[in-house]
């Protein structure tokens, strides 16, 4: 296991949502494709999932990443997503009540 990798699990139209808690105590977090784990918890995350048909991916993390700035980046991004979203709405509400 490198530091420089981290493991994203892709579901292959599986449902993980009876093991979402079971996922964020392993320190997984959702980014819209997969799951995304350290490998420290490798063999944990295989074991969980041996009944259920999903792959599991190495994958290299950026140069000076580290798994918790990845993470800390994904949620970032998430955030301001969502924000823009929420801004949207308000924008286009202002534009329909001054219209009215």
């Amino acid at each position: 296991m490198s530091a420089t990798d981290y493991l994203i699990v892709l579901s292959q139209g599986k449902s993980f949502k009876p093991l979402q808690e079971r996922f964020n105590q392993l320190k997984g977090f959702y980014n819209g494709i997969g799951y995304v784990f350290p490998t420290k918890v490798e063999s944990e995350l295989r074991q969980l999932l041996s009944s259920l048909n999903a792959r599991i991916l190495r994958m290299p993390l950026g140069e000076g990443q580290s798994f918790n700035s990845l993470r800390l980046s994904f949620k970032s991004v998430f955030f301001r997503d969502k924000l823009m979203e929420k801004e949207l709405e308000l924008l286009q509400l202002k534009s329909h009540l001054e219209g009215v």
